[in-house]
Protein backbone atom coordinates (compact mmCIF):
# COMPACT_ATOMS: atom_id res chain seq x y z
CA UNK A 1 0.00 0.00 0.00
CA UNK A 2 1.25 3.22 -0.77
CA UNK A 3 2.64 4.77 2.71
CA UNK A 4 0.84 8.24 4.38
CA UNK A 5 4.01 9.41 5.89
CA UNK A 6 3.87 13.26 6.56
CA UNK A 7 7.85 14.19 5.80
CA UNK A 8 8.23 14.76 2.18
CA UNK A 9 11.21 12.83 -0.09
CA UNK A 10 14.54 15.05 -0.53
CA UNK A 11 16.20 13.90 -3.55
CA UNK A 12 17.02 9.88 -3.90
CA UNK A 13 15.57 9.30 -0.46
CA UNK A 14 12.52 10.31 -1.42
CA UNK A 15 11.00 7.44 -0.07
CA UNK A 16 12.15 7.95 3.72
CA UNK A 17 9.92 10.39 5.35
CA UNK A 18 8.07 9.43 8.10
CA UNK A 19 6.05 6.39 7.93
CA UNK A 20 2.91 5.89 8.04
CA UNK A 21 1.87 3.65 10.60
CA UNK A 22 3.78 0.82 10.41
CA UNK A 23 4.79 2.03 6.46
CA UNK A 24 7.85 0.62 5.74
CA UNK A 25 10.51 2.36 3.82
CA UNK A 26 8.98 4.12 0.49
CA UNK A 27 11.70 2.25 -1.09
CA UNK A 28 14.17 3.90 -4.13
CA UNK A 29 13.00 6.32 -6.13
CA UNK A 30 13.35 9.06 -8.21
CA UNK A 31 14.72 12.73 -6.45
CA UNK A 32 10.93 13.83 -6.58
CA UNK A 33 10.01 10.97 -4.69
CA UNK A 34 7.95 9.52 -8.14
CA UNK A 35 10.22 6.51 -8.40
CA UNK A 36 9.21 3.31 -8.96
CA UNK A 37 9.80 2.75 -5.57
CA UNK A 38 7.12 4.82 -4.84
CA UNK A 39 4.77 2.49 -6.29
CA UNK A 40 6.34 -0.58 -4.35
CA UNK A 41 7.33 0.76 -1.11
CA UNK A 42 7.53 -0.57 1.70
CA UNK A 43 4.18 -2.02 3.13
CA UNK A 44 1.92 1.05 3.94
CA UNK A 45 0.00 1.69 7.16
CA UNK A 46 -2.61 -1.12 7.95
CA UNK A 47 -5.81 0.32 7.79
CA UNK A 48 -8.19 -1.02 10.35
CA UNK A 49 -11.76 -2.70 8.69
CA UNK A 50 -14.47 -0.37 10.05
CA UNK A 51 -16.30 -1.81 13.05
CA UNK A 52 -19.63 -1.75 13.62
CA UNK A 53 -20.84 0.04 16.57
CA UNK A 54 -21.80 -2.24 19.58
CA UNK A 55 -26.33 -1.99 19.15
CA UNK A 56 -27.20 -1.73 22.91
CA UNK A 57 -29.08 -4.98 24.32
CA UNK A 58 -32.83 -4.53 23.93
CA UNK A 59 -34.94 -3.13 26.57
CA UNK A 60 -36.93 -5.93 28.71
CA UNK A 61 -40.51 -5.65 28.85
CA UNK A 62 -41.17 -4.36 32.53
CA UNK A 63 -42.45 -6.76 34.31
CA UNK A 64 -44.50 -5.26 37.62
CA UNK A 65 -43.72 -6.58 40.72
CA UNK A 66 -45.98 -9.51 42.57
CA UNK A 67 -48.13 -8.13 45.42
CA UNK A 68 -48.30 -10.63 47.74
CA UNK A 69 -51.50 -10.18 49.82
CA UNK A 70 -51.63 -10.75 53.53
CA UNK A 71 -51.56 -13.54 55.42
CA UNK A 72 -55.30 -15.33 56.13
CA UNK A 73 -55.32 -16.09 59.85
CA UNK A 74 -55.43 -20.24 60.49
CA UNK A 75 -58.51 -20.89 60.37
CA UNK A 76 -60.42 -22.57 63.71
CA UNK A 77 -58.29 -25.62 64.93
CA UNK A 78 -59.17 -28.51 67.29
CA UNK A 79 -57.34 -27.33 70.54
CA UNK A 80 -56.60 -23.84 72.14
CA UNK A 81 -57.07 -21.74 69.75
CA UNK A 82 -55.22 -18.09 70.73
CA UNK A 83 -56.78 -14.77 71.64
CA UNK A 84 -55.19 -12.62 69.31
CA UNK A 85 -56.71 -14.91 66.80
CA UNK A 86 -60.43 -14.93 67.64
CA UNK A 87 -63.64 -12.84 67.70
CA UNK A 88 -66.43 -14.27 70.53
CA UNK A 89 -69.77 -13.00 71.55
CA UNK A 90 -71.62 -14.34 74.52
CA UNK A 91 -74.73 -12.86 75.01
CA UNK A 92 -76.60 -12.26 78.08
CA UNK A 93 -74.90 -15.12 80.14
CA UNK A 94 -76.69 -16.62 83.14
CA UNK A 95 -75.94 -15.78 86.46
CA UNK A 96 -73.17 -16.61 87.84
CA UNK A 97 -71.74 -16.50 84.22
CA UNK A 98 -72.47 -12.68 83.94
CA UNK A 99 -68.34 -12.17 84.17
CA UNK A 100 -67.92 -10.39 80.68
CA UNK A 101 -65.15 -12.18 78.72
CA UNK A 102 -63.73 -9.52 76.35
CA UNK A 103 -63.80 -9.66 72.96
CA UNK A 104 -60.68 -11.02 71.53
CA UNK A 105 -58.88 -11.58 75.07
CA UNK A 106 -59.82 -14.83 75.71
CA UNK A 107 -58.35 -18.46 74.50
CA UNK A 108 -60.70 -20.70 73.30
CA UNK A 109 -60.52 -24.78 73.44
CA UNK A 110 -62.29 -26.26 70.73
CA UNK A 111 -62.64 -30.57 70.19
CA UNK A 112 -62.16 -32.11 67.37
CA UNK A 113 -65.84 -31.14 65.57
CA UNK A 114 -64.58 -27.16 66.99
CA UNK A 115 -67.41 -27.14 69.66
CA UNK A 116 -66.83 -25.24 72.30
CA UNK A 117 -65.19 -26.50 75.46
CA UNK A 118 -63.74 -24.24 77.53
CA UNK A 119 -62.97 -20.66 77.44
CA UNK A 120 -60.10 -18.65 78.94
CA UNK A 121 -56.65 -20.18 80.35
CA UNK A 122 -57.53 -21.03 83.51
CA UNK A 123 -54.70 -19.10 85.04
CA UNK A 124 -54.26 -17.45 88.48
CA UNK A 125 -55.05 -14.29 87.39
CA UNK A 126 -57.58 -15.37 84.25
CA UNK A 127 -61.10 -16.25 83.86
CA UNK A 128 -61.87 -19.42 82.98
CA UNK A 129 -65.58 -21.01 81.97
CA UNK A 130 -65.53 -25.21 81.47
CA UNK A 131 -68.02 -27.36 80.49
CA UNK A 132 -68.65 -30.22 82.31
CA UNK A 133 -71.85 -31.92 82.04
CA UNK A 134 -73.84 -29.70 79.93
CA UNK A 135 -74.30 -30.46 76.61
CA UNK A 136 -73.21 -28.81 73.25
CA UNK A 137 -76.38 -28.76 71.48
CA UNK A 138 -77.39 -26.54 67.74
CA UNK A 139 -73.65 -26.53 66.99
CA UNK A 140 -72.30 -25.72 63.85
CA UNK A 141 -68.81 -24.58 62.37
CA UNK A 142 -67.37 -23.46 58.87
CA UNK A 143 -64.01 -23.67 59.48
CA UNK A 144 -63.94 -19.74 60.29
CA UNK A 145 -66.12 -19.22 62.33
CA UNK A 146 -68.26 -21.49 64.91
CA UNK A 147 -71.75 -21.27 67.54
CA UNK A 148 -73.72 -23.42 69.72
CA UNK A 149 -75.54 -23.72 72.70
CA UNK A 150 -74.18 -25.18 76.29
CA UNK A 151 -77.38 -26.36 78.17
CA UNK A 152 -78.63 -29.25 80.41
CA UNK A 153 -75.70 -29.75 82.78
CA UNK A 154 -72.91 -28.18 84.66
CA UNK A 155 -70.76 -25.62 83.52
CA UNK A 156 -68.23 -23.77 86.20
CA UNK A 157 -66.90 -20.49 86.40
CA UNK A 158 -63.04 -19.93 87.79
CA UNK A 159 -62.33 -16.48 88.08
CA UNK A 160 -59.69 -15.61 91.19
CA UNK A 161 -60.88 -16.79 94.42
CA UNK A 162 -64.36 -17.61 93.14
CA UNK A 163 -65.52 -21.40 92.03
CA UNK A 164 -68.80 -21.36 91.18
CA UNK A 165 -70.76 -24.20 89.38
CA UNK A 166 -74.15 -23.98 87.67
CA UNK A 167 -76.50 -25.87 86.45
CA UNK A 168 -77.69 -24.90 82.81
CA UNK A 169 -81.48 -25.25 82.26
CA UNK A 170 -82.65 -27.14 79.37
CA UNK A 171 -84.83 -24.32 78.15
CA UNK A 172 -81.79 -21.81 78.46
CA UNK A 173 -78.44 -22.02 78.44
CA UNK A 174 -75.01 -20.11 77.02
CA UNK A 175 -75.00 -19.14 73.50
CA UNK A 176 -71.55 -18.57 71.56
CA UNK A 177 -70.19 -17.45 68.24
CA UNK A 178 -66.65 -17.19 67.67
CA UNK A 179 -64.56 -17.36 64.91
CA UNK A 180 -61.14 -15.64 62.63
CA UNK A 181 -62.90 -12.38 61.35
CA UNK A 182 -61.64 -11.26 57.84
CA UNK A 183 -58.34 -9.81 57.26
CA UNK A 184 -59.09 -8.33 53.89
CA UNK A 185 -62.51 -6.93 53.44
CA UNK A 186 -64.69 -6.16 50.17
CA UNK A 187 -64.88 -2.49 49.82
CA UNK A 188 -67.33 -2.17 47.26
CA UNK A 189 -70.46 -4.09 45.98
CA UNK A 190 -73.38 -5.12 47.60
CA UNK A 191 -73.77 -8.89 48.60
CA UNK A 192 -77.28 -10.84 50.33
CA UNK A 193 -76.68 -12.64 52.93
CA UNK A 194 -79.09 -15.79 53.92
CA UNK A 195 -79.14 -18.00 57.05
CA UNK A 196 -76.73 -20.82 57.30
CA UNK A 197 -76.80 -21.88 61.36
CA UNK A 198 -78.19 -20.31 64.15
CA UNK A 199 -78.85 -21.65 68.04
CA UNK A 200 -82.49 -21.57 69.31
CA UNK A 201 -83.55 -18.50 70.87
CA UNK A 202 -84.11 -19.49 74.72
CA UNK A 203 -85.75 -16.54 77.28
CA UNK A 204 -82.87 -16.21 79.99
CA UNK A 205 -85.31 -17.75 82.75
CA UNK A 206 -86.18 -20.82 80.71
CA UNK A 207 -90.39 -20.24 81.53
CA UNK A 208 -90.35 -21.32 78.04
CA UNK A 209 -89.28 -23.83 75.29
CA UNK A 210 -86.56 -22.58 73.28
CA UNK A 211 -87.84 -21.35 69.69
CA UNK A 212 -86.71 -20.89 66.37
CA UNK A 213 -84.88 -18.01 64.50
CA UNK A 214 -84.60 -17.34 60.67
CA UNK A 215 -83.13 -14.16 59.29
CA UNK A 216 -81.89 -12.35 56.78
CA UNK A 217 -79.01 -9.75 55.63
CA UNK A 218 -78.21 -7.08 52.67
CA UNK A 219 -74.51 -5.56 53.30
CA UNK A 220 -73.36 -2.62 51.16
CA UNK A 221 -69.17 -3.20 51.45
CA UNK A 222 -67.08 0.07 51.71
CA UNK A 223 -63.66 1.01 52.52
CA UNK A 224 -62.72 1.23 56.64
CA UNK A 225 -65.93 1.95 58.47
CA UNK A 226 -68.27 2.61 55.78
CA UNK A 227 -70.07 -0.67 55.13
CA UNK A 228 -73.46 -0.33 55.90
CA UNK A 229 -75.60 -3.34 56.98
CA UNK A 230 -79.74 -4.23 57.18
CA UNK A 231 -80.54 -6.80 58.95
CA UNK A 232 -83.97 -8.80 59.60
CA UNK A 233 -84.57 -11.37 61.93
CA UNK A 234 -87.80 -13.54 63.31
CA UNK A 235 -87.75 -15.72 66.91
CA UNK A 236 -90.69 -17.66 67.02
CA UNK A 237 -91.56 -19.65 69.86
CA UNK A 238 -94.89 -22.00 71.10
CA UNK A 239 -97.98 -20.45 72.99
CA UNK A 240 -97.97 -18.00 70.23
CA UNK A 241 -95.34 -16.05 70.96
CA UNK A 242 -93.69 -14.51 67.83
CA UNK A 243 -90.73 -11.26 67.70
CA UNK A 244 -89.84 -9.88 65.04
CA UNK A 245 -86.44 -7.23 64.98
CA UNK A 246 -85.42 -5.25 61.90
CA UNK A 247 -82.68 -2.58 61.82
CA UNK A 248 -83.73 0.97 61.08
CA UNK A 249 -84.54 1.84 57.52
CA UNK A 250 -84.50 -1.78 56.10
CA UNK A 251 -86.85 -1.74 52.59
CA UNK A 252 -88.68 -4.96 51.64
CA UNK A 253 -90.46 -6.17 47.99
CA UNK A 254 -93.66 -7.72 48.22
CA UNK A 255 -91.89 -10.89 49.01
CA UNK A 256 -90.72 -9.98 52.47
CA UNK A 257 -86.78 -9.97 50.89
CA UNK A 258 -84.76 -7.11 51.99
CA UNK A 259 -84.06 -4.81 48.96
CA UNK A 260 -82.63 -1.57 50.72
CA UNK A 261 -80.42 -0.72 53.60
CA UNK A 262 -82.01 2.74 54.35
CA UNK A 263 -80.23 4.39 57.52
CA UNK A 264 -79.51 1.76 59.59
CA UNK A 265 -78.54 1.52 63.02
CA UNK A 266 -76.07 -1.01 62.79
CA UNK A 267 -72.75 1.11 62.86
CA UNK A 268 -69.16 -0.41 61.62
CA UNK A 269 -66.52 -0.81 64.88
CA UNK A 270 -63.91 -1.75 62.84
CA UNK A 271 -63.35 -2.64 59.24
CA UNK A 272 -64.75 -5.89 59.86
CA UNK A 273 -67.04 -5.64 63.40
CA UNK A 274 -70.48 -4.34 64.02
CA UNK A 275 -72.81 -3.39 66.64
CA UNK A 276 -76.33 -2.14 67.38
CA UNK A 277 -79.74 -1.74 68.60
CA UNK A 278 -82.64 -3.09 66.57
CA UNK A 279 -86.24 -2.08 67.04
CA UNK A 280 -88.27 -5.33 67.73
CA UNK A 281 -92.23 -5.64 67.45
CA UNK A 282 -94.35 -8.47 68.76
CA UNK A 283 -96.23 -10.47 66.05
CA UNK A 284 -98.21 -13.15 67.93
CA UNK A 285 -100.97 -13.40 70.15
CA UNK A 286 -98.82 -13.91 73.18
CA UNK A 287 -96.36 -11.21 74.27
CA UNK A 288 -94.42 -11.92 77.30
CA UNK A 289 -92.00 -9.45 76.55
CA UNK A 290 -94.40 -6.34 76.24
CA UNK A 291 -92.99 -5.49 72.88
CA UNK A 292 -96.53 -4.28 71.64
CA UNK A 293 -95.88 -0.67 72.50
CA UNK A 294 -92.91 -0.17 70.18
CA UNK A 295 -90.63 -0.42 73.91
CA UNK A 296 -88.16 -3.42 73.07
CA UNK A 297 -84.36 -3.37 71.66
CA UNK A 298 -82.26 -6.06 70.44
CA UNK A 299 -78.52 -5.77 71.23
CA UNK A 300 -76.54 -6.94 68.62
CA UNK A 301 -72.97 -7.88 68.36
CA UNK A 302 -71.30 -9.27 65.10
CA UNK A 303 -68.22 -9.92 62.48
CA UNK A 304 -67.16 -10.83 58.85
CA UNK A 305 -65.48 -14.40 58.89
CA UNK A 306 -63.87 -15.96 56.06
CA UNK A 307 -62.10 -15.07 53.25
CA UNK A 308 -63.83 -12.08 51.07
CA UNK A 309 -66.15 -11.74 54.13
CA UNK A 310 -68.11 -15.11 52.98
CA UNK A 311 -70.19 -15.26 56.15
CA UNK A 312 -71.73 -12.89 58.74
CA UNK A 313 -71.83 -13.82 62.34
CA UNK A 314 -73.93 -11.89 65.34
CA UNK A 315 -75.15 -12.72 68.59
CA UNK A 316 -78.39 -10.64 70.00
CA UNK A 317 -80.66 -9.86 73.13
CA UNK A 318 -84.18 -8.57 73.25
CA UNK A 319 -85.11 -6.76 76.03
CA UNK A 320 -87.53 -4.25 77.00
CA UNK A 321 -85.72 -1.22 79.09
CA UNK A 322 -89.21 -0.06 79.29
CA UNK A 323 -90.10 -2.86 81.42
CA UNK A 324 -87.15 -4.53 82.65
CA UNK A 325 -88.57 -5.25 86.61
CA UNK A 326 -91.68 -7.45 84.32
CA UNK A 327 -89.81 -9.04 81.34
CA UNK A 328 -87.10 -11.41 80.49
CA UNK A 329 -84.32 -11.69 77.80
CA UNK A 330 -84.53 -13.22 75.29
CA UNK A 331 -80.92 -14.68 73.73
CA UNK A 332 -79.38 -16.38 70.76
CA UNK A 333 -76.60 -16.28 68.11
CA UNK A 334 -76.50 -16.47 64.15
CA UNK A 335 -74.61 -17.28 61.33
CA UNK A 336 -75.44 -16.16 57.83
CA UNK A 337 -73.98 -17.01 54.52
CA UNK A 338 -72.89 -14.79 51.54
CA UNK A 339 -74.74 -15.38 48.40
Amino acid sequence: GTGTGTGTGTGNDAGTGSSGSNGGDAGGGSGSGSGAGATTGGTGGSVDAPVSPELPEPEKPYTPPVVVPPPVPNPLKAGLNAASGIRLSTPAMPWPFNHRFTDAGTNALLDNQLQLQRLGGCGLFSACLTLESAKVVEAGSTGHVSWGRWTDGKARLRHLLFDLEQNLHANAGLHYLLGAPTVTMPTEGTARYRLEGATSPTFAGGQYAPGSFSGQGLVQFGPGTGTRIALEGELKFGADQHYRMVSQGAQFDASNQLVGIGDSNLRMTSSNTFQGDLSVSALGGNDAMKCGGGDCRAAVDGAFFGEQASHMGFSYSVHNPAHSAETDTINGVAVMKRE
